[in-house]
Parts: structure tokens; sequence; C-alpha cells
């Protein structure tokens, strides 16, 4: 399943992206923005260099012994800098980080995309920790960044198609949550994080045609 919700985010990310800066009218410009060039080198590089210095992983992991016992809080963000899934794992996140970053920076501003990282970084370290689970990886941040756009689009779509893909990645984070994976957690509270985004702040998303936002707080998005 959580292979399905990755699938799922990612081909949501790309339609959804591709429908806001259509309606925007914008083109996909630079093709590779910067802000998804640092936050995808920011985890790539370490989540690289552990399989050559293999302690990256043991220093920089979420360990709730670790965290809880010893004062090592810096683990509740390093941990998604290094992956715990192997070869494959670390393959399979860093696509998808790719995919994310690049559909995210193309329509959020810089400091939305790396802020909605981060602070799904944090959610899912407590929602680990809660259950007192150890590990690494990006993909609990990645999955909230996502999931996040999707929220904006909701808001902030001008076509019923464009609110409703963008309600899509909820829905195996809902399944997930049923089967006791923490990733669903990413996923829904992502949403609400867009949603929240969406209402609160409407110049999270770059190039809003003037007026517009105001427009579609006051109705709703209608």
């Amino acid at each position: 399943m959580l292979a399905i919700a990755e699938w799922v985010l990612i081909v949501v990310d790309i339609l959804v992206a591709g429908r806001l800066l259509r309606q925007a009218g914008r083109r996909p410009h630079p093709p590779v923005p910067l802000p998804a060039v640092v936050l995808w080198l920011v985890v790539a590089i370490p989540s690289v260099l552990q399989f050559v210095f293999p302690a990256l992983l043991r220093v920089l992991e979420r360990e709730p012994n670790q965290i809880e016992h010893h004062g090592q809080v810096w683990r509740v963000l390093t941990y998604v800098v290094v992956q715990d899934g192997g070869v494959v794992g670390t393959v399979g996140n860093l696509v998808l980080l790719a995919a994310v970053a690049l559909a995210t920076a193309h329509t959020m501003r810089s400091g939305a995309t790396v802020g909605v990282f981060v602070l799904g970084a944090l959610w899912f370290a407590g929602v680990s920790l809660a259950f007192g689970r150890a590990g690494a990886g990006n993909s609990g941040a990645t999955f909230c960044l996502g999931a996040c756009l999707g929220g904006l689009a909701v808001i902030h779509g001008r076509d019923l198609l464009t609110r409703v893909l963008g309600v899509l990645p909820a829905i195996p984070g809902i399944v997930l949550i049923a089967l006791s994976d923490v990733h669903g957690y990413a996923l829904v509270f992502g949403t609400l994080v867009g949603l929240a985004l969406g209402r609160l702040v409407p110049k999270v998303l770059i190039g809003l045609p003037p007026g517009d936002a105001h427009r579609k707080t006051l109705v709703g998005g209608s």
C-alpha cells in the first residue's frame, strides 16, 4: 500500500502542478527550480555518503531511546537526510523527493516548500516517536510536502477536477493509518496543512492572479 501511496502522490502532484501553472498563465521556468535542487541535494548527499560511512546512519537516525534518555534531539530532524531502506529504499525515496520537490517548487514559494518539508519531518518524527518507532528516511516529510500541494489545489483550483485531484493523496493516507502505517499520518497532515495555508496565506502559491486569492478566501474557493 505504501508503494501505491507514493505513485498516487507523484502523479497527483505532477497533474496538479501543471493545472495550477496553466491556471496562473505560467510556464515551468526555470525547468528545475533552485529550491528543489537544494532540498534534494541536502537529503541526497548524506544519504549516499552513509553507504561509505555507515556511522552517519547510526548518528543521525530517529532513535527513541537516544532522543528521550540521552538528549540527542537533533535526531528528530536529521533522520530525513539518511535512509534505513538500503539501496532500493534510498533510490525510491530520492526519486519520490525529486518528483514532489519539482512540482511544489514550481507552484509554491521557496520558503513554503522548504518550510512544509521541515514541518512534515518534525510531524512524522513526533508521530513515529509516539509509537516508539525508530528509523530514517525522507518519505514522511516528502509525503507531507506533496499532500500539502494537494490541499492548496483544493482551495485554489478553479475547476472540479483540480480540486478532486488535490484530495486524492489523503485517501491512501487514511488507508495507511488503518493499516497502522505512520506514513498515513503524514499524508493526512500534509493535506490539512495545504488547506490551512490556502485559507490563511493565499500568496503561498506563485503567480496567483491578482484578486483571485482574496476572492477565493471569501467564497471558499468557488
